[in-house]
């Protein structure tokens, strides 16, 4: 690890600087207005409860250690600008971006939906300030994916079961892009934590109760419950989407929602190959099947990193 770093020390260097370079550039947050700051107090009174998420993996424990840290002694308005956010829940100015927003903008119907939000002080988008790197790039997912549908549209789906949602973003563009049914976010309590926030203070009804309701965004960590709702709900037109976050989690607990491959009619995964010894591509093209090949697509991923793919599929 140490190694490692040494190694791409010049390339952290270059990072920061941008970073803070194109920051000067940000919309400002404003002023705290009453229904944000009521919303704040909800989110520290969710964290006075005790906390027991944990992974066989010790990254992830690290990491959500961290993000634990940020909520309690940090200022959650520009939970953006911190590194642990920085390095794994907001993808920054990248050039193989350039590409993404060349396609984002050609493909988008509403280009309105391009414009980043200013909750969480992101950082802006060297091509265009009143966007970021990460809502091009989660606009890029969803346009791919929407490529692949055909006919069929965001808000034709009754269920999204998103498995990681980050902070919310991609949750938050599925609803920019006509989506209003139940949509269920499954993570740890730290990130739903910053979900709540961040959904809550852009409008969105947000339910965290260990309960599922329709029509509203569900923060759940309740995998049974989670399960027993999804396998009772009939409709044939469920999204299961995980964007690297399923790929990177031990198989003990992948094996334990092994049913959403069953009985989900669309699938959107992205993923690097190959994680803690695991060989996703079989991974995956174990548990998905489909009729028709053509229903199933395998394709690299824009960015630059090697070895990371989507995987789309459908039923009909």
């Amino acid at each position: 690890m140490i190694i490692y770093q040494i190694k791409n020390f010049p390339l952290f260097i270059i990072r920061k600087l941008s970073t803070t370079l194109f920051g000067f550039f940000s919309t400002s947050i404003g002023k705290l207005k009453k229904k944000e700051s009521i919303i704040i107090d909800e989110v520290k009174y969710l964290l006075k409860k005790k906390l027991t998420s944990q992974s066989q993996i010790g990254a992830t424990n690290y990491y959500i250690s961290r993000i634990r840290k940020m909520l309690l002694y940090g200022n959650i308005r520009k939970f953006i600008r911190y590194d642990v956010v920085l390095n794994s829940l907001f993808v920054q100015n990248r050039l193989y971006l350039i590409k993404e927003y060349n396609y984002v903008v050609r493909n988008i119907k509403n280009y309105k939906h391009i414009f980043e939000d200013k909750v969480g002080f992101p950082i802006p988008f060297f091509l265009n300030f009143r966007t970021s790197g990460n809502r091009i790039h989660h606009l890029y997912h969803i346009l791919r994916f929407k490529f692949f549908l055909e006919k069929k549209k965001i808000e034709d789906f009754d269920i999204i079961f998103d498995w990681g949602g980050g902070y919310g973003s991609m949750c938050r563009l599925f609803c920019k892009l006509g989506f209003k049914r139940t949509y269920i976010i499954y993570d740890f309590d730290e990130l739903h934590y910053l979900q709540y926030y961040y959904l809550k203070t852009l409008g969105h009804k947000v339910n965290y109760n260990n309960t599922i309701k329709s029509n509203c965004i569900n923060l759940i960590n309740n995998e049974n419950l989670i399960k027993k709702f999804l396998k009772k709900n009939k409709s044939k037109n469920k999204l299961f989407v995980s964007c690297w976050a399923l790929s990177e989690t031990e198989k003990k607990i992948r094996k334990k929602f092994d049913y959403v491959f069953k009985t989900f009619e669309y699938i959107l995964l992205g993923f690097q190959e190959k994680y803690h010894g695991i060989n996703n591509i079989n991974y995956f093209k174990g548990k998905i099947k489909v009729k028709d090949k053509k229903n199933l697509l395998i394709e690299k991923s824009n960015n630059n990193f090697e070895n990371h793919y989507y995987i789309f599929s459908k039923k009909s």
